[in-house]
């Protein structure tokens, strides 16, 4: 029988861990900027890294990977055949308007977790295909991201409007997910 890991202490860790590191990130980074805060989860080896991003480092990047992308999309679609995988270019290479990838975030190891029992489980020939078990690192990332915007954790940061709260999955159909957005800018109008 395959032993399932503690997802409730995972959660547990999790929260605990990250409202750590968001008190000793406001400490030790009272000054700077903060666009997003991210789990970066490599389920397979059972590590979490704990990211923060700067507002400026964040333009950066997203200019970056702007360019990059464009340039992908000309060679792509630009041949008499593109148009046969056009949906496949387009969908894995997006624009977007702050920084896609936790590996460049300014602080993209600011802390790290390991849940050994993950390794295990998801190395294990018996997991099975269907449901993907990969549901419960998606569940439990969102409950544990949902649990330290209530708590107000991020309260205590100097943070851009809006402000990103997030998990990057090592998938290329998911990547960086944005889970909420924080301190979101006045507008006049209509109300949600």
């Amino acid at each position: 029988m395959l032993k399932e890991p503690d997802w409730d202490a995972a959660e547990a860790l999790l929260i605990e861990e990250g409202h750590r590191a968001i008190e000793n990130f406001s400490a030790t980074h009272a000054s700077e900027l903060c666009s997003t805060f991210a789990f970066g989860v490599d389920y397979s080896f059972g590590d979490v890294m704990i990211c923060f991003d700067t507002s400026d480092n964040s333009l950066l990047h997203a200019k970056r990977h702007e360019a990059r992308t464009l340039k992908a999309w000309d060679a792509m679609l630009g041949t008499e055949k593109s148009w046969e995988n056009a949906q496949y270019y387009i969908q894995r290479d997006r624009l977007c308007s702050s920084n896609p990838h936790t590996a460049d975030f300014k602080y993209p190891n600011f802390g790290r977790l390991h849940f050994p029992d993950w390794e295990g489980y998801f190395g294990n020939d018996q997991l099975p295909e269907y449901p993907d078990p990969f549901g419960h690192i998606i569940v439990l990332m969102q409950k544990a991201v949902s649990k330290l915007v209530a708590a107000r954790s991020f309260d205590q940061l100097v943070v851009s409007s809006p402000f990103r709260v997030g998990v990057e999955f090592p998938r290329e159909d998911l990547g960086l997910v944005i889970m909420k957005f924080l301190n979101w800018p006045s507008h006049h109008g209509p109300r949600v």
